[in-house]
């Protein structure tokens, strides 16, 4: 079954390891996808040729309200419509005792999770007002739900700010039938985590009820549905994939 057939899905970080499971799941469900990357062309692009005449890579820094500008009229040049908005970017997660935070490290988090999807969400809404619908997902985490590790303040001040964002728009944006929803994976076997003990990943897995880490695929899986017209009266909703560690 073709849940996304016909409809056009622009993934940031789309080259990284949840990003291109997202890509290859809506491709695979029917959809066309743009793949956005910042740096990894290496990557993006080998997925742009594995996907074919499915996919299209572009390189834009999100930050950048002229590059996603850019982004976003290549697509639709490409593409004729953006239907689903996927916000993934994100940049190095550094843990740092608050003592030794500085303000400009709060920032740059800011500036790439809530400042690259606003400058997204901004882009792709006179497209998607003109259609008069439209599907955003917004990609939190669990850091900043329940309670958070320590000496990531900054990451996580970030990701509730997006969350707020997100509701927001739900509301203002339901108007034009534009839903938007968040996804709140857990523990994600990526490279993000590639920096811990296997001491480390064991206790964190005794901790999660169904005693595994996620797949990025089963991420992707809950984006796919969201994207869909199976969640076509869902908005304002935070999906947690977590295995059970956090229950909102």
């Amino acid at each position: 079954m073709e849940r996304l057939k016909n409809k056009v899905v622009l993934v940031t970080g789309g080259s990284g390891g949840i990003g291109s499971e997202i890509c290859r799941l809506c491709v695979s469900e029917g959809a066309k996808v743009i793949i956005n990357y910042n740096s990894d062309s290496a990557n993006a692009l080998k997925l742009a040729k594995e996907l074919g005449s499915h996919a299209i890579a572009i390189q834009a820094d999100v930050t950048d309200p002229n590059a996603v500008h850019s982004m976003v009229q290549q697509a639709l040049n490409r593409f004729k419509s953006i239907d689903v908005l996927v916000n993934n970017a994100s940049g190095p997660i550094l843990p740092k005792r608050f003592q030794t935070l500085e303000w400009s490290d709060v920032q740059k988090d800011i500036t790439v999770h809530l400042g690259g999807s606003f400058y997204c969400i901004q882009s792709v809404l006179p497209s998607m007002i003109q259609q008069k619908k439209g599907s955003i997902i917004n990609i939190l985490s669990t850091y900043a739900l329940g309670k958070p590790p320590v000496m990531l303040s900054s990451y996580v001040s970030a990701k509730s700010a997006l969350m707020g964002l997100s509701k927001s728009l739900a509301s203002e944006l339901a108007a034009y039938q534009i839903r938007v929803n968040m996804v709140s994976p857990g523990i994600t076997q990526t490279d993000a985590i590639a920096h811990l003990s296997e001491e480390t990943l064991r206790q964190k897995t005794q901790e999660i009820p169904l005693k595994r880490i996620a797949t990025p695929k089963e991420i992707a899986q809950t984006i796919v549905f969201l994207a869909s017209d199976e969640s076509q009266y869902l908005t304002g909703s935070n999906i947690v994939v977590s295995g059970g560690s956090i229950m909102p």
